[in-house]
């Protein structure tokens, strides 16, 4: 992801980028790239469709023939990652002012996380839980300092003590090992 100030020829050099690296696949056609904006999130399924999300908020889906689809309507906010749930294979967003969505093939489920502050970074476990990182104290009712667990429809806060004011921007699920990128204030 980032910033691009000739896309959408810039933009598509960074998608058959990623395809490459992982797939080895496709290339994508750049007529059918919508944005000139900043992307945050970049995703490669099972079946080798890329995803992206960002500034234009919306997440558009290349299929490997280079196909795009905009998967249901625009958001009021960034999305500023993207995550794949691998037990069921919806798609999964996080951005500014809390928001936080499943994509189940047909529609955005908008989870309510009572948190204006930005999500920054997701990440499933192998127990189908979503690990949520971002600039919040608070998400979902629960004291989180940045870093909280949805399991079902449950926020939980983590038993991590992170110092000062942290933002996390990173998080990495291997097994029963949670690995966090993040940035303090205060300590």
């Amino acid at each position: 992801g980032g910033a691009f100030a000739n896309a959408p020829g810039d933009a598509i050099t960074i998608y058959y980028d990623v395809k490459q690296a992982f797939a080895g696949v496709t290339y994508l056609d750049t007529a059918n790239v919508t944005t000139r904006d900043t992307i945050y999130g970049v995703l490669l399924d099972g079946s080798n469709n890329a995803y992206i999300c960002g500034a234009f908020k919306t997440v558009q889906k290349f299929d490997t023939n280079g196909v795009m689809t905009i998967l249901g309507s625009i958001f009021a906010d960034t999305a500023r990652c993207i995550a794949l749930n691998p037990s069921n294979g919806s798609i999964w967003i996080g951005g500014d002012n809390g928001l936080l969505a499943g994509w189940n093939g047909s529609q955005w489920n908008v989870i309510d996380t009572d948190t204006t502050a930005a999500v920054y970074a997701l990440a499933w476990d192998d127990s189908n839980n979503l690990y949520i990182g971002g600039a919040f104290t608070t998400i979902g009712g629960v004291d989180a300092e940045g870093i909280a667990r949805l399991s079902g429809d449950a926020f939980y806060q983590m038993d991590i003590d992170l110092p000062g004011t942290p933002t996390v921007y990173a998080i990495l699920v291997d097994g029963a090992e949670i690995t966090i990128g993040f940035s303090t204030a205060g300590s």
